[in-house]
């Protein structure tokens, strides 16, 4: 009897590692739907400097024409055109130009497609930015969704953007606190901000931090100078400029 009970716990052994490897296999399918999809959805914003293409700032693909970015990205694109062009360019219908992840191939090559878009809707308090997709033939790309809800403290997130330049880097980061305003040293951007301990640094501003459901929880906007602290515009900002610049209801 003993025996045939061992035979028994090795069957049914087996069959409960099977069912764990089938299960991590999924996940981990479901993680890479996750990571393939927030990076369709993210696009790179370059502009021309000295003839050679830059990117300079990171946007989230909100609806089928829409870019979600930063303000300051907007600001400091029409002071390097005004610069180029010696007048003064407005934040505010200035073009943009941006690439999506398939166009580009190796570190200091040239994009395969660059495409143009327009700002069309500024909120400089809250460091919000809205890019329309010009023209009929806009590049196949993914839409990105809001969360729900803000992610409890401690929770994972995704986050995808443009270090230093280099294209479309994904990084895991850590929902790390909520803070309300930093008027006493000196950030004129309104709160409240979802501080995010991340490797995030400049090339990130305008890109998104998603959940490990690849929804959007906030937008790249500033750092401080300590390690790992960087500073996303809350997703319930977002909902209400997305609302007021009438891409949802």
């Amino acid at each position: 009897m003993k025996r045939i009970f061992g035979l028994l716990l090795v069957v049914l052994l087996a069959v409960d590692l099977s069912g764990c490897a089938s299960l991590l296999s999924q996940q981990k399918e479901e993680h890479a739907q996750v990571v393939n999809h927030v990076r369709a959805s993210t696009v790179a914003l370059v502009a021309s400097v000295d003839d050679k293409v830059h990117v300079f700032c990171s946007g989230v693909w909100v609806d089928s024409d829409s870019i979600l970015t930063a303000n300051h990205c907007m600001q400091g694109l029409a002071d390097i055109q005004s610069r180029q062009q010696k007048t003064l360019i407005a934040p505010m219908g200035v073009k943009v130009h941006y690439v999506l992840e398939n166009e580009v191939q190796n570190v200091g090559e040239e994009p395969t497609g660059i495409h143009l878009g327009t700002a069309v809707f500024l909120d400089s308090k809250h460091d919000l930015a809205l890019i329309h997709a010009d023209g009929n033939a806009i590049p196949k790309h993914g839409i990105i969704k809001l969360a729900p809800k803000t992610p409890p403290v401690s929770d994972r997130l995704y986050i995808v953007g443009h270090q230093t330049g280099l294209y479309f880097t994904f990084m895991e980061g850590v929902a790390a606190a909520y803070r309300k305003n930093f008027d006493e040293i000196g950030v004129d951007i309104s709160g409240p901000f979802l501080q995010i301990q991340s490797d995030v640094f400049f090339g990130n501003s305008g890109g998104g931090a998603f959940n490990t459901d690849g929804e959007l929880v906030g937008i790249a906007s500033f750092l401080m100078r300590a390690p790992g602290m960087s500073y996303f515009i809350h997703v319930e900002t977002i909902r209400t400029f997305l609302k007021d610049a009438k891409v949802i209801s």
